[in-house]
């Protein structure tokens, strides 16, 4: 079996979708490759979709949330202006062709769209007649984001959850379209681990309350001071620490644990093994991205959200904590005042896990894996 991986570089989540679906394929020996689209059409827009993005982000974060919410809260009975970027990268002439090109050529079995501008497309030349392949696209977050509506003639999209089935039919998705399997991630996030092992093997305490911490490659949050505050605390925890590619992040954090001697933190730039890290944990302490939660709840792990999260992740951060399974907070002064909670009440961290096993599909990525493959084989 061929499969397409179409997708968008904004932040590594979208890629990271595709990206375990292809490890799973390899595994069983199909061929898969990924491909972002908006790199053919205009290297600028890839641009705007990954440092832009991130710069505006991080320096003007009022102004990108009240774009957000204008384009939530926008008319979804107009379609977007001809000159609009939203029009120029899903519904251009350029954009359509880009992806029928690539299809033509590589002449997949099924097209996996992990992004909502590549979704759109597939929509579009699946409604006109230009291909027939069979089309996946994912709701990549805990709720609907706009412009989901404009990639109906997909013919299957994922989700995960059962308040997000119902939204989908709202906007005009049929039942036999939604796949209910969750967001894929890689299957390594759904192995079981013998803690006490696994972490001799870390050389890490397998008896301390642990705290996982990801910054991710982008550099979110302030985690330093957020260690400064545990200390300062003097809570019984060891912590550890995946910054990703955010270098200069890692070199502060290496720097006050070797000024302050602490061997009670980890702390580590980009790993692989972020799964055994997980699997050695108690908590999570980051953002709420849809794939960064969806890992950490397939490994166990509730989480503490320390700022104020953006876009998709304030949406994602409303949803879980009225099921129980986060705690949002806006500093991180009132994130160490719900981490003492959990420490001195050991059974809220309890409840917070069965909430988390109750949201969490740990199969997602085989589950589509096999309904690929029975589409395609079951159609020879």
């Amino acid at each position: 079996m061929k499969i397409l991986v179409l997708s968008v570089t904004a932040g590594e989540g979208h890629n990271s979708m595709g990206k375990a679906l292809m490890a799973a394929a390899k595994d069983k020996h199909h061929d898969a490759i990924m491909h972002d689209y908006l790199k053919d059409i205009c290297p600028f827009r890839g641009w705007l979709s990954q440092p832009f993005y991130f710069f505006t982000l991080r320096h003007f974060p009022k102004l990108e949330q009240r774009a957000y919410q204008a384009i939530q809260n926008r008319d979804y009975t107009k379609l977007p202006k001809k000159m609009s970027a939203i029009h120029y990268m899903t519904s251009s002439k350029k954009a359509n062709q880009a992806v029928l090109d690539v299809i033509k050529e590589y002449q997949p079995d099924v097209v996996y769209c992990t992004h909502i501008y590549c979704g759109i497309v597939m929509s579009y030349l699946k409604k006109n007649g230009y291909t027939k392949v069979p089309s996946f696209f994912i709701v990549s977050d805990y709720n609907v984001i706009a412009y989901t509506e404009w990639a109906k003639c997909n013919d299957y999209i994922l989700s995960p959850s059962e308040e997000v089935n119902q939204t989908l039919l709202k906007i005009g998705y049929k039942q036999e379209q939604i796949l209910p399997f969750g967001i894929t991630v890689n299957p390594k996030f759904a192995q079981i681990h013998d803690r006490k092992k696994l972490a001799q093997v870390l050389n890490i305490k397998p008896d301390v309350f642990t705290i996982f911490m990801s910054g991710g490659g982008t550099g979110f949050g302030n985690i330093l001071d957020f260690i400064k505050k545990v200390e300062k605390n003097e809570f019984k925890v060891q912590i550890i620490i995946v910054n990703g590619h955010n270098e200069e992040g890692y070199a502060r954090i290496q720097e006050y644990i070797e000024k302050n001697n602490l061997k009670n933190i980890l702390n580590y730039g980009f790993v692989t093994n972020i799964h055994e890290l997980m699997a050695v944990s108690d908590i999570m302490v980051g953002k709420l991205g849809g794939v960064g939660v969806t890992e950490a709840f397939n490994m166990g792990l509730p989480i503490l959200c320390p700022s104020p999260a953006p876009f998709q992740e304030h949406d994602n951060g409303i949803y879980l904590s009225k099921l129980g399974c986060i705690i949002n907070t806006n500093t991180n002064d009132e994130c160490i005042l719900a981490l003492k909670e959990i420490l001195e009440h050991p059974e809220k961290l309890g409840a917070m896990r069965q909430a988390v096993r109750q949201v969490a599909r740990p199969h997602a990525t085989t589950d589509l894996l096999a309904f690929m493959e029975k589409i395609t084989y079951g159609s020879k």
